[in-house]
């Protein structure tokens, strides 16, 4: 047991596989099949770990919203 509390044990390996498996961007239903779980929920919920930089880096993936600033020529040709 480690000074925050954690024990080092085989569900420890398994929620660091399922981790790492999400924060490769692995499909939570290949996850769970990987894991032989019965419910994606049991994947998710308890065998996976991620932190507020996990979620901000999703949030960074996406496309910018921002408004196609590109000059459209007028309708004369000019």
């Amino acid at each position: 047991m480690d000074g925050a509390g954690r024990v080092l044990d085989v569900h420890a390996l398994r929620v660091t596989f399922g981790t790492m498996l999400a924060r490769a961007g692995v499909g939570l239903a290949t996850a769970q099949r990987l894991m032989r779980h019965s419910t994606p929920a049991l994947t998710a919920n308890v065998y996976t770990v991620l932190e507020l930089t996990d979620t901000g880096a999703a949030v960074n993936a996406l496309p910018s919203m921002q408004a196609n600033t590109v000059e459209k020529e007028s309708y004369n040709g000019e």
